[in-house]
């Protein structure tokens, strides 16, 4: 059985629209081609402790 590929988000700096790609898919937006994308934020709050 093979396993589903991660799925991650990523917004199109040309049109603004949200793209999910695969591991496996090209880097390209699927609305207007641009190869120019930019990772979203996480949900979750992340923290640092500063030594």
């Amino acid at each position: 059985m093979e396993e589903d590929s991660n799925k991650y988000q990523y917004e199109c700096l040309d049109c603004k629209e949200t793209v999910i790609l695969t591991e496996k898919s090209q880097i390209r937006c699927t609305y207007c081609s641009y190869r120019i994308l930019r990772k979203k934020r996480s949900d979750k709050p992340v923290q640092f402790e500063a030594r």
